[in-house]
């Protein structure tokens, strides 16, 4: 069971809850989010183990292998990058309530219709609702007159493209150590 746990860990695939559900699912084991983190930072399960501080190397059998143990690490490393989400809607992220300077979150509506509204983060607020279109449109109202040369739009196109591919080629590395 912990080398599966360490395994589903380290495919980058799962979050400590994703992991907690898919362990349930998977193996009937029910074990709180934290503990999931004690476990994949535990080095007993290498073979070690710490008395009063100190870590030594134990007689007993290592349960999974320094590579995976120190790909769970380096996941645990990259946890601050983008999450998951959704819904990827337009302007999430980037608005803050006029009021209150809370950030505007968004909701889909009835499945198709998608509202931003305050988050109401330090109480109600007078912010009404507005549709994604409504929003969109006065966007586009105070960014019409906004002028990028050439030269820099081209820089930004080209940054953004090499990020994706360095996006991809980490996916695919991630893919190929997980098998």
């Amino acid at each position: 069971m912990v080398k599966r746990i360490f395994e589903l860990y380290a495919s980058g695939e799962h979050s400590l809850i994703t992991l907690r559900k898919t362990v349930l699912s998977e193996l009937g084991l029910r074990l709180s989010r934290s503990y999931f983190e004690t476990i994949l930072k535990n080095r007993f399960f290498l073979g070690c183990f710490v008395w009063q501080g100190v870590q030594y190397k134990g007689t007993h059998e290592p349960l999974i292998s320094a590579s995976l143990f120190d790909r769970v690490q380096s996941v645990f490393a990259g946890r601050n990058k983008r999450k998951r989400r959704k819904h990827d809607f337009a302007f999430s992220g980037l608005l803050r309530c006029a009021h209150d300077a809370c950030m505007v979150t968004a909701e889909r509506q009835k499945g198709k219709y998608v509202y931003y509204r305050c988050s109401h983060g330090r109480g109600k607020c007078a912010l009404p609702y507005m549709r994604e279109e409504e929003l969109s449109d006065r966007m586009g109202e105070l960014l019409k007159d906004l002028y990028v040369p050439e030269t820099i739009a081209r820089g930004i196109v080209d940054s953004l493209q090499s990020d994706s591919a360095h996006a991809e080629a980490e996916r695919q590395k991630r893919i190929t150590e997980a098998r």
